[in-house]
C-alpha cells in the first residue's frame, strides 16, 4: 500500500515526462554517496516505469562482499580487474517490464536503474575517471540470474525484494557508470582528493577568502605514483581498506592523460538538505558517560574529534565518574568527514583537523594507518582517534560500544535504524536540534523514545521536522546532489522528482518544495576553481534559482556559511548580480 501510494502519486509529476525513450534501457547508472542510497533506491521501486503489468515494483538489493557487485576503475596505475582494487559496496537495482512479462522474467522494452553505495569522492571519481576504454567506472555485475534480494531489503521493511533477471543483469555488467550520487560538490571532492596527494603538514590553502587566507594541511597518502595513493585502513573493521585514486573535474585525467570531454562539462542536480548527527553511546547509566549529556560545545566537539580531549569528564564536568573516549574519525575522502571536518573542527572558527599530527615526515605516519591515535596526550588511558570507513563501520561501532565512544554520520531513518535508547544518544550541537523542533519534545515522548533516542519506529520518524536546520541554526549539513551529463538526462530528472514525493512519509532530507537555506559558494584556487556562483539551487524537474538569471552553480560550498535562499535571491536583485552572497565560510 505504501509503494501504491507512491505510484499514484508519481503518476501525476511524471504526466510530462512517462514517455521515456526506450532506445536506451539503463536509465540511471551510478554510485556514490550512502546517505543518498536508500532515498535513490526508494525513489527507483516508486518510479511508474519499474512496475511489471501486474502493478508488482521490480527491485532488487545486495549488500556484496564478493566482488560479484563492484566498481571498477581500468585506468592504467590500477591493477586492472583484481578484486581488492574494485569498489565493493551496497547495491539497489529497479526495473520494468512490458506487456507479457514480470518482474522474475520482464519483456523489452524495460527501463533499468542502478545504484551503488560507496562514498561521495568514489562516486565523483567513477564518474569523472576516463580510460582508453571509456568514461566512467565499470560497473560489475556478475551475480547468477535469479539471485535472491536482501531479506530483509535495504530499502526498509515495507519493501520486499524480487530475484534478479538476466536480461538486467546483461543490461547493467561491464556498462559504464554516467551518474554519482554525492553530498558534496565535485570542487569539494576535487580539493579532499588533492589534500590526500600533499605532503603531510604542508600547508594547503582551503579558501582565499575576501580579507584573510585560510589553509589546511595535506596528508601524505601520495605513494610516488601519479594519481595513486596509499589505502586508507579501517581500525574498527581491521582487514577493510579505503582506495585512493585520484580525478579530476576538468581537463585531463591524471592517470590516463585523456581530455575529460563531455564530463567537463557536467551538470549538478539538488535532491535535497540533510544534517549530520553527532552520536554518543552507550547509554547505559554509567555515571558520568558522555551519554550523561544532552548538548555538546562546537569546540568541545571539535577537541574530541582532533584528539585535544580524551576524557568524559571535558564534557561532563565529573572528574569523579571519569572514563576514556573514543573519538571514531571517517576516511578523508567521505563526502560526511568532509562536512564535518569544515562545519566544526576546520571550520574557519577553529582550524584544526580529525587528522591532524599523523605526519611521519612527508606521508602518513604508517602506525597510524589504520589510524589509532591516543587523544589527551595520552593523558588517560584508553583514549583514542580510531578510524572507521563507511557509515556502517561507524554505526556498528556506536552500537557495539561499551565504553565511551563519539561518532558522526548522516541522518536518515535507515542510518538510525537498529539504535535503541541504551545503545546510542544524539546531541544537540551548540543547543540545536538537527532534526525535532526541540530535544525530547512532546512529540517524541508520545512517541514513546527517550530524549535524544534517534526516531527509527513510524511514530518517530513523524516528529522528525527539520525546523532548526532550515531556520539556519545548525551547522553541520550539507545539500545531497546528483552529478550527471549535461544536458541533464531524463532519468536523473525523474529519480529526483520521485525522491520529493517518498520524503514526504519518509523524512530522510528536507524536500526542494520546503527548502529555505541554502551554503554561500566560494572559489577553491587550490585546485583552479575560480567560480563561486550560487547559481541554481534545484534541479529541472522542479526549476528554481538563488540568482534570477544565474546559470548554475559553480564553486566549493561545503562548511560554507548558511544563507537564506529568498535572501540572496533579493540581493541578487537589488545589486544586479548573478552570483549573489558568496566566497565565505563559517
Amino acid at each position: 500500500m505504501k509503494l501504491m501510494k507512491y505510484v499514484v502519486a508519481l503518476a501525476i509529476v511524471f504526466c510530462a515526462t512517462a514517455n521515456v525513450s526506450h532506445a536506451q534501457t539503463v536509465q540511471y547508472l551510478g554510485s556514490g554517496s550512502s546517505a543518498l542510497f536508500v532515498e535513490l533506491g526508494q525513489a527507483m521501486a516508486a518510479l511508474p516505469d519499474t512496475v511489471d503489468p501486474t502493478a508488482a515494483h521490480c527491485f532488487w538489493t545486495k549488500n556484496d562482499a564478493t566482488g560479484a557487485v563492484a566498481a571498477r576503475d581500468d585506468r592504467p596505475g590500477i591493477p586492472p580487474g583484481v578484486a581488492h582494487t574494485d569498489e565493493i559496496g551496497k547495491i539497489v537495482i529497479a526495473w520494468g517490464s512490458a506487456a507479457g512479462g514480470t518482474c522474475a522474467a520482464p519483456v523489452a522494452p524495460f527501463n533499468v536503474y542502478s545504484n551503488m553505495s560507496l562514498d561521495s569522492v568514489i562516486g565523483q571519481r567513477c564518474f569523472f575517471m576516463v580510460s582508453a576504454g571509456g568514461a566512467g567506472c565499470i560497473q560489475v555485475l556478475t551475480e547468477a540470474p535469479g539471485t535472491a534480494g536482501t531479506v530483509p531489503s535495504l530499502l526498509g521493511s515495507a519493501f520486499t525484494d524480487t530475484p534478479l533477471p538476466a536480461n538486467v543483469i546483461a543490461a547493467l555488467n561491464n556498462q559504464r557508470m554516467q551518474e554519482a550520487a554525492t553530498d558534496i560538490r565535485p570542487e569539494d571532492g576535487k580539493f579532499a582528493s588533492a589534500r590526500m596527494f600533499t605532503a603531510c603538514g604542508s600547508p594547503f590553502t582551503r579558501n582565499p577568502y575576501i580579507q584573510t587566507s585560510y589553509q589546511t594541511y595535506g596528508l601524505g597518502y601520495q605513494t610516488g605514483t601519479t594519481g595513486v595513493g596509499t589505502d586508507i585502513a579501517s581500525f574498527t573493521n581491521p582487514g577493510t581498506v579505503f582506495h585512493v585514486y585520484d580525478f579530476n573535474i576538468s581537463g585531463n585525467d591524471p592517470l590516463s592523460g585523456l581530455a575529460l570531454g563531455a564530463r567537463a562539462t557536467y551538470a549538478v542536480s539538488t535532491v535535497g538538505v540533510q544534517p549530520v548527527m553527532v552520536v554518543v553511546s552507550p547509554n547505559d547509566g554509567v555515571a558520568g558517560r558522555l551519554a550523561s549529556k544532552s548538548d555538546i560545545m562546537i569546540s568541545t566537539l571539535s577537541e574530541y574529534m582532533f584528539g585535544g580531549y580524551g576524557r568524559t569528564s571535558d564534557l561532563t564536568g565529573d572528574t569523579v565518574n571519569e572514563h576514556a573516549v573514543t573519538a571514531l574519525i571517517r576516511e578523508p575522502l567521505s563526502g560526511t568527514y568532509n562536512t564535518f571536518e569544515y562545519s566544526i573542527p576546520n571550520s574557519n572558527e577553529f582550524k584544526t583537523s580529525q587528522d591532524i599530527n599523523l605526519c611521519s615526515g612527508a606521508v602518513v605516519n604508517p602506525a597510524q594507518n589504520p589510524l589509532h591515535a591516543a587523544s589527551a596526550n595520552g593523558g588517560i588511558a584508553g583514549a583514542f582517534r580510531e578510524r572507521a570507513l563507511g557509515t556502517g563501520q561507524v554505526t556498528g561501532a556506536l552500537k557495539a560500544a561499551t565504553t565511551d565512544t563519539i561518532g558522526y554520520f548522516f541522518w536518515s531513518a535507515g542510518n538510525a535504524g537498529g539504535f535503541t535508547a541504551t545503545n546510542g544518544k544524539y546531541l544537540t550541537v551548540a543547543g540545536i536540534d538537527p532534526i525535532l523542533d526541540s530535544y525530547g519534545d512532546a512529540c517524541v515522548t508520545a512517541a514513546g523514545l527517550a530524549p535524544g533516542q534517534l526516531p527509527n519506529t513510524a511514530a518517530g520518524l513523524a516528529c522528525v521536522t527539520f525546523k532548526n536546520l532550515n531556520l539556519g541554526d545548525y551547522a553541520a549539513w550539507s545539500a545531497l546532489r546528483i552529478v550527471s551529463l549535461s544536458p541533464v538526462p531524463a532519468g536523473v530528472t525523474n529519480l529526483i522528482a520521485a525522491a520529493q514525493t517518498v520524503s514526504a512519509t519518509a523524512p530522510d532530507f528536507i524536500p526542494l518544495s520546503s527548502l529555505k537555506v541554502w551554503k554561500s559558494h566560494y572559489n577553491m584556487f587550490a585546485i583552479g576553481v575560480t567560480n563561486n556562483n550560487n547559481g541554481q539551487t534545484v534541479n529541472p524537474a522542479t526549476p528554481g534559482d538563488l540568482c534570477p538569471g544565474s546559470t548554475g552553480e559553480g564553486g566549493g560550498d561545503v562548511g560554507a556559511i548558511t544563507i537564506s535562499i529568498h535572501g540572496n535571491a533579493d540581493f541578487c536583485t537589488d545589486f544586479a548580480t548573478p552570483i549573489g552572497i558568496n566566497d565565505k565560510n563559517q
